[in-house]
């Protein structure tokens, strides 16, 4: 027979086994899980379903039940299961909470393109601090919306103007200020007073949206060179998702899925079935995140950051660009991206102005042991750009090399949780390019070639 404490524990753990479960039904899970209020994959609400099945069930047994066995090992199991479930709780609820340890959360800096035709802007005048793997960072933006001090639109000293054009990572994303971003970096080392930089960096542009931007608003400032830095992990991508690729909500860009789908193949999507755990659940929890960073980290504390490199199969990710043989709908995002590249060169020699293109590596990279294998090509996704510009007579300048030669120093030049820069990383680029422009670019004047808009790729 059961005493009546222990009945009574029975019960209190019967009773917050049955809340629990209810909890967990997907009814009620989805505004917890799911971003957007509604799970989608069918598996995960069965998952959900059965698991509210069971708290239900467990937590009906030690309310009603009597027998002694039954009830203690019910007892024993539960009090494991809470225990376990509360600390995790417990922990995500503290990670969330205090500032600088969870992920960060997206700055709101986006507004849509006034003009109505398509792509976005940085908003003007903003101010906005985040606390990023324990460092505060402060984003501001000039009246113009870019993040740089204060410029008019029309030069009045005489300098040389350059106009560097690219995504996140030349607006300088978790730089300590826009001094030490990329293109500040990339100022201090030029120390020539006769030439201005310009910030015209954008998150979430692709090669179409930096060529309505110059069309739109780069040109009103009187360039005297373009200077467009190209991110191999993901513009070729943004490219063929086009110029409505993103929402804006709250000042924040969001993947617009339902494009995602219509024009990506099935294949070459993320299988929501088969990434039930790894692609759904745990990557929604802050201290999973913070789990992989610290196995991370002591992955990362030998000789140096290298790994095995493995070429995706989603179109999402970085390293699916490096792919070898080509795949179809990776030959015609780069065709796409030709041709916007090369309408940006039309546009800029029109003016009179010099174009010069970079490529800035992602960082697998920067950190692959094997630089080529039997299904990959690091080198792959700049060379497109390399052969299209040496095609043209146009200045090109592959980082990636600099950037594997500074990796052999042991300092990370990559964010620990997020694929941008952080202050070593903008520095190498920075100082990099400023050399690129002194010894290739500066005081070139260029005599553009016939053609360039029949862009295609070579046979890679």
């Amino acid at each position: 027979m059961l005493s009546a404490n222990e009945l009574k524990m029975a019960r209190v753990i019967g009773s917050i086994c049955v809340c629990i479960g209810v909890v967990l039904n997907p009814i009620l899970a989805e505004p917890l899980l799911a971003s957007d209020g509604e799970i989608e994959s069918n598996a995960v609400r069965s998952i959900l379903s059965v698991l509210s099945l069971l708290g239900v069930a467990s937590g009906l047994i030690l309310l009603f039940t009597r027998s002694v066995f039954i009830v203690h090992t019910a007892v024993n199991v539960s009090l494991l299961i809470v225990a376990v479930a509360s600390t995790l709780a417990v922990a995500e609820i503290t990670i969330r909470v205090l500032p600088g340890i969870g992920l960060p959360t997206p700055l709101p800096l986006f507004m849509p393109n006034a003009t109505g035709t398509g792509s976005h802007r940085v908003r003007p005048d903003l101010a906005e601090t985040r606390r990023v793997e324990g460092k505060l960072y402060t984003v501001r933006t000039n009246s113009n919306g870019m993040h740089w001090r204060e410029v008019p639109r029309q030069p009045s000293d005489g300098r040389t103007r350059v106009a560097v054009l690219g995504d996140s990572f030349v607006f300088g994303l978790w730089a300590d200020s826009f001094a030490t971003s990329l293109v500040g970096v990339l100022e201090t080392a030029l120390d020539d007073p006769s030439v201005e930089i310009l910030n015209f960096g954008v998150g979430g542009y692709s090669f179409a949206d930096m060529r309505l931007y110059l069309e739109e608003e780069v040109l009103a400032f009187r360039p005297d060179y373009i200077l467009v830095c190209a991110f191999n992990g993901n513009d070729y991508r943004d490219t063929f998702l086009g110029l409505d690729k993103w929402r804006i909500e709250g000042g924040r860009l969001v993947v617009d899925s339902a494009l995602f789908v219509q024009r990506i193949p099935a294949e070459l999507r993320p299988d929501p079935e088969a990434t039930l755990v790894w692609g759904f659940f745990l990557p929604q929890l802050q201290i999973f995140q913070l789990l992989r960073e610290v196995i991370d980290i002591r992955r990362e504390t030998g000789r140096s950051f290298a790994s095995s490199f493995v070429p995706s199969r989603s179109f999402y990710e970085h390293s699916f660009w490096s792919r070898q043989p080509v795949p179809e709908i990776t030959r015609r995002a780069v065709d796409m991206s030709l041709v916007e590249i090369a309408r940006m060169y039309e546009t800029t020699v029109a003016t009179g102005a010099v174009f010069a293109l970079a490529s800035l590596p992602y960082r697998e990279q920067v950190y692959a042991t094997n630089p080529v294998g039997s299904d990959y090509d690091t080198g792959l996704p700049q060379r497109f750009l390399e052969e299209f510009a040496r095609e043209r007579g146009i200045p090109h300048f592959d980082l990636l090399p600099i950037f594997r030669e500074a990796a052999r120093s042991r300092e990370r030049l990559y964010m620990q949780r997020d694929i941008h820069f952080n202050n070593a990383g903008h520095f190498v680029a920075g100082e990099a390019l400023a050399g690129f422009l002194r010894d290739s670019v500066f005081p070139k004047t260029h005599v553009p070639s016939p053609s360039v808009s029949a862009a295609r790729v070579s046979d890679f």
